[in-house]
């Protein structure tokens, strides 16, 4: 008698070796997809580097401002929610999109960023992770701050560096600023001259974690990795190249006692 249908022993062996198979795809895949966030992340840092430096040549040189949400000197924007009427308050690298230097938001924020809590939960990571959307991003987040998925360490602003910046945090095309004091002391501040452009590593994906106090990362938002590994970041230099540094190149900085830890481009040289 002719035989239509696979046996049990048949099915289980067919279901067997598409395990395997998928087993072994799905690291490729995911690595596939992890190479393809960081070429978009390249992308948006060049066009932001590029940004960066033409509003520098309109502007006698001067870095565009710096980012200061967490400093409590108030909001960035003149409303807590995306739509009509929104406009800036105080200078922040969103400078660049809002005088057409940056044509998207989302040249703000990293594809590849990835954060160990939910949307919605502590820190509210969707901020790093886009402008707009539900929940709300960081293009402004509830609090009408200005938060984008990238770190920038310049700005003509730039007054109270931390020691872990000094020459990564560009003031002008020229020069950078040092703090000597230790603390927040403008009247102490001093440029200084850039040695190699090509080290100053200005602008980069985020790093970060919040421990909590514990010792190990309670909240962990890093870059291009799904896992609480740390793989690395991508950083635009002044001169305007972008490279990779690999975790193990990574500076250890820390900026919140016990809580707030960042690892970031090691400062020039």
């Amino acid at each position: 008698m002719k035989r239509n249908a696979f046996t049990l022993i048949e099915l289980l062996v067919v279901v067997a070796v598409i395990s395997i198979l998928a087993s072994l795809l799905l690291p490729a895949l995911q690595e596939a997809k992890l190479n393809s966030k960081r070429s978009a992340c390249v992308s948006n840092l060049r066009q932001l580097g590029t940004a960066v430096l033409m509003y520098a040549y309109d502007n006698n040189g001067l870095m565009p401002p710096g980012n200061e949400w967490w400093d409590g000197h108030g909001s960035a924007f003149n409303q807590t929610t995306p739509g009509p009427g929104l406009r800036l308050t105080r200078p922040c690298l969103a400078t660049l999109y809002y005088l057409n230097y940056v044509a998207s938001k989302w040249a703000f924020y990293d594809p590849g960023f990835w954060a160990n809590t939910p949307l919605g939960g502590p820190w509210l990571p969707e901020r790093f992770a886009y402008p707009e959307g539900q929940p709300q991003g960081g293009w402004p987040d509830s609090g009408g701050n200005f938060v984008m998925g990238y770190m920038w360490q310049g700005g003509f602003n730039m007054i109270c560096p931390w020691a872990w910046q000094y020459g990564n945090n560009p003031i002008s095309l020229t020069e950078y600023t040092l703090n000597p004091c230790g603390t927040c002391c403008v009247a102490a501040q001093s440029p200084v001259a850039h040695k190699d452009v090509s080290r100053v590593r200005a602008l980069f994906c985020l790093q970060w974690e919040d421990q909590q106090g514990t010792g190990s990362p309670f909240y962990a938002f890093y870059s291009h990795t799904h896992t609480l590994k740390k793989r690395g970041i991508n950083a635009w230099s002044l001169d305007g190249h972008v490279e990779w540094i690999g975790a193990d190149q990574l500076l250890f900085a820390g900026n919140g006692g016990a809580y707030y830890f960042w690892w970031v481009p090691k400062p020039p040289e």
